[in-house]
């Protein structure tokens, strides 16, 4: 499934290696990134 994340921030960039531990990036565009998720349950851990 593909996921939608709002990156904010002072450093909108440093969540990425948080997303990168569930899924894989198919687009960076700030303040947004698309992700791949085997498991979306697993992006549950950002919040």
């Amino acid at each position: 499934m593909k996921l939608l994340f709002e990156l904010s921030g002072e450093n909108a960039t440093l969540p990425f290696a948080a997303i990168e531990c569930f899924g894989t990036f198919t687009g960076k565009m700030l303040p947004l990134a698309v992700a791949e998720c085997p498991d979306p349950a697993s992006s549950l851990r950002l919040a």
